[in-house]
This record gives structure tokens, C-alpha cells and sequence, in this order.
């Protein structure tokens, strides 16, 4: 594949949503999948992505009045093997059912509200096994935030988490002064 294996990067009309399903995606020099600064729905299921030389999935809206973008779905959807982090996502809606999302080189999912408010998050029954390859800079998921901006809102559960005694399963930070993040 090229630099990206599946990029998205201008809004279609609001009642637009984007369907990805039973798609491998492997060895893109970046991102397996990217999706920047759309206002659609993206629904990945049934997909495998894996051994891209970025994050598997890449969906970030990194400008306040696009928050509400990026909604991302993956149902039963495979992240694996990739160089930065499994999911890496700063939108409005995440929405993580079954799957398995192990060993990326980051975090498994990054929620990232350090630059947009993120809520609506809900992760439930995916599998996650060794991701970070036991770097203590990351966590099978990491919930991070900032002075400005701010997480609210979601679900985290039925999930199956390794945590190392250098790697949390979960980690929630800030950026600048801690503010929290509401769960």
C-alpha cells in the first residue's frame, strides 16, 4: 500500500456515513487508516489492520469547531502489529465492540482530548494483549487531557486488559494542570 491504506479527509454531506467492512489493511508506510477533519460517521467492521509503519487507526479532529466530527465505530475489527499506537482518536464519538488490539508499539487506544473535548466513549468485550511492548510510556489504553479540553462520558467494560508492573492497563493524565477526567 501507499503512505496511508484508507484515507478520509474531507467532510461529505452530514448524512453521509462511511462503511468499511471485512477489509485487510496491512504494511502502509503510515496509518492504516487515517481520517482527518471529516464530519461523517466511520464504521469499521469485520476488518483486520496490521503491520503499518503509523498507528493502525489515526482519527483525530484537531480544531474545536470539528469535535464533533470523526465519530468512529469498529465492530469485531482486529488492530494489530502496528508501529505507533492501535487506535489513536480526538473526535466526538468512539464506540470499540469485540476485536482484538494487541501489540502496537503505543498505546492500544489513545484517547487523546488534549486539543478538542472528546466524549461518548465506549470500549466493551475487545481483547487487549501486549501493546507498548512493555514500555512504561504507554497503557492498553490511555485517556489523556489538558487544561482547555476535556473527556466525558463513556464505557469501559467486559474487556479483557494486560497490565505489566512497568505497563497500567489503563491510564488516565493530563497535560499542564490535571483536570479530570469524568467517568
Amino acid at each position: 500500500l501507499g503512505l496511508h491504506g484508507v484515507k478520509i479527509s474531507a467532510p461529505l454531506p452530514d448524512a453521509f456515513s462511511i462503511h468499511l467492512r471485512n477489509l485487510e489493511i496491512s504494511t502502509a508506510s503510515s496509518h492504516g487508516v487515517l481520517c482527518e477533519f471529516s464530519t461523517n460517521t466511520i464504521n469499521l467492521t469485520g476488518c483486520s489492520i496490521h503491520s503499518c509503519g503509523g498507528d493502525g487507526i489515526n482519527s483525530l479532529s484537531l480544531n474545536e469547531s470539528l469535535s464533533i466530527g470523526n465519530a468512529l465505530n469498529l465492530i469485531g475489527t482486529n488492530v494489530q502489529a502496528n508501529s505507533g499506537h492501535g487506535v489513536h482518536w480526538s473526535a466526538a464519538v468512539l464506540s470499540i465492540l469485540g476485536g482484538v488490539i494487541q501489540g502496537n508499539a503505543g498505546n492500544g487506544v489513545f484517547v487523546d482530548a488534549q486539543e478538542v473535548n472528546t466524549s461518548n466513549i465506549t470500549i466493551l468485550g475487545v481483547y487487549f494483549e501486549m501493546n507498548s511492548n512493555g514500555s512504561p510510556n504507554f497503557a492498553e489504553i490511555e485517556l489523556k487531557a489538558s487544561d482547555a479540553y476535556g473527556i466525558s462520558g463513556g464505557l469501559i467494560d467486559g474487556n479483557r486488559l494486560q497490565a505489566t508492573p512497568d505497563t497500567p492497563a489503563i491510564r488516565m493524565s493530563t497535560s499542564g494542570t490535571p483536570r479530570p477526567c469524568i467517568y
